[in-house]
């Protein structure tokens, strides 16, 4: 009889970079916009209240609402990226004697994933089975089967491979 346990810290290889500052968003979106000559989608007054609202975030505006508030900025990835912790659970069992010989194991895999908000699961969990079984026939001739089963449920979010290529 054999049991292993593995368990380990997942984190994100690589932080994207995302604008973060809706201030920078809107000149870009302008700035794209005007690359291909079309209208500004954002006015600059727009653009000139999110900087003063940065500038002095505990500041009130003409609703009472303090600036941090009514001129949120977000750093998505921070907020939606974190960490998950996995787990791997393996049980082996293996006998036999001089006409057979048999082995049966059974693993459980749980990962919580680093995608964790609500409606954005990244984790995984999995069931595995695998028996073999051998049997001496005759001196020339063994008989045997090898049956293996997986059950794999992958969360909404399945981000497995989505910072791989990043540099």
């Amino acid at each position: 009889v054999n049991y292993s346990f593995i368990g380990s810290l997942q984190t994100a290889q690589n932080n994207l970079a995302l604008v973060s500052d809706y201030a920078t968003h809107m000149k870009l979106i302008n700035e794209g916009c005007q690359n291909v000559d079309s209208q500004e989608v954002f006015a600059p007054t727009t653009i000139a209240a999110w900087e003063a609202a940065r500038q002095n975030p505990m500041a009130v505006n003409s609703y009472g609402v303090p600036n941090y508030i009514a001129y949120p900025n977000t750093d998505w990835f921070d907020e939606i990226i974190g960490n998950g912790f996995q787990q791997k659970h393996n049980l082996s069992v293996q006998g036999g004697n001089e006409k057979s010989n048999w082995f049966v194991s059974l693993g459980y895999q749980d990962t919580d994933g680093i995608m964790n908000e609500k409606g954005l699961d990244s984790g995984m969990e999995q069931v595995q089975f695998r028996t073999n079984v051998e049997y001496k026939v005759a001196k020339w001739l063994d008989m045997g089967t090898r049956i293996n089963g997986v059950y794999r449920s992958l969360g909404m979010a399945d981000i497995a491979n989505g910072f791989e290529y990043l540099h």
